[in-house]
């Protein structure tokens, strides 16, 4: 549940900064979060292809690219998108996944994730996420199907979603990552937390089915430090310990598992 927590900061940020002249450095008004106009937005959204974060090859690494996976078949909403008008606008820190073929919904920060769930019938979007997307909405795509108008079915509010080509928030690896390869591999604790560590240096961890975050790791005599990003990059270090297929972190006993039941 920790990392569902640090969402609920990033929304409250995002917020925060929007009633602040809306999160811009230099104190002047933006649009929600994004300095461009509403025609910039539209020229440039869809172009976005990177989280905050310089990005990482996954391909190259199957077992991370597996992990959440968008499916871009199956429906209109399948992809990335970002908010840029009407209700939901000030939260411009996130980005809105859907898969089309499992129908879950993934509301992206940095590089930490919620996990929710979407339906669509009767030409009508039902999403039941934390910010910006949550109740029934009735929709109408642009003939290029790159950015949609919702309309949530009680309040009568608008949200103008536009989509982006691509997007991925698994973070580049530090160089100088030590890595302990006794920690290599995935890890299940007893109420749903999963851990995985890659040899390069990239540490996944999923929290009762709820959320995930991907960092960067280093860990070295019993000692590991983590970054990931939120609105801003932030650094833990905690104690670990290995013995046999148990793991010790963060207050949590881990058992070893195979990379086939990470969630």
């Amino acid at each position: 549940m920790k990392r569902f927590f640090a969402l609920l900061l990033c929304a409250v940020i995002a917020f925060s900064c929007a009633a602040l002249s809306g999160c811009g450095s230099d104190g002047k008004e933006n649009n929600g979060g994004n300095t461009a106009t509403p025609d910039e937005v539209e020229a440039t959204a869809v172009e976005e292809t990177q989280s905050p974060s310089e990005i990482f090859d996954v391909q190259e690494f199957s077992d991370l690219a597996s992990l959440h996976k968008i499916n871009y078949e199956g429906d209109k909403f399948a992809g990335s998108w970002k908010i840029t008008e009407g209700a939901g606008s000030k939260l411009g820190s996130f980005v809105y996944q859907f898969d089309g073929e499992s129908k879950f919904a993934y509301l992206i920060c940095g590089t930490s994730g919620y996990i929710a769930t979407y339906s669509l019938k009767d030409d009508v979007l039902s999403a039941r996420m934390t910010f910006g997307l949550n109740g029934n909405y009735s929709y109408k795509f642009s003939d290029d199907g790159m950015s949609v108008v919702l309309t949530n079915t009680e309040s009568g509010e608008t949200t103008t979603m536009m989509k982006l080509v691509s997007y991925d928030y698994i973070p580049m690896p530090k160089t100088d990552a030590k890595i302990d390869e006794k920690l290599l591999g995935a890890w299940k604790d007893g109420s749903q937390g999963y851990l995985y560590f890659d040899e390069s240096g990239i540490m996944y961890d999923s929290q009762e089915g709820l959320s995930f975050t991907f960092y960067t790791y280093s860990a070295e005599k019993g000692k590991l430090t983590s970054t990931y990003i939120m609105t801003e990059e932030i650094t833990d270090e905690r104690d670990y310990k290995i013995e046999d297929d148990k793991l010790t972190y963060d207050g949590y006993t881990y058992s070893r598992i195979s990379t086939d039941e990470l969630v």
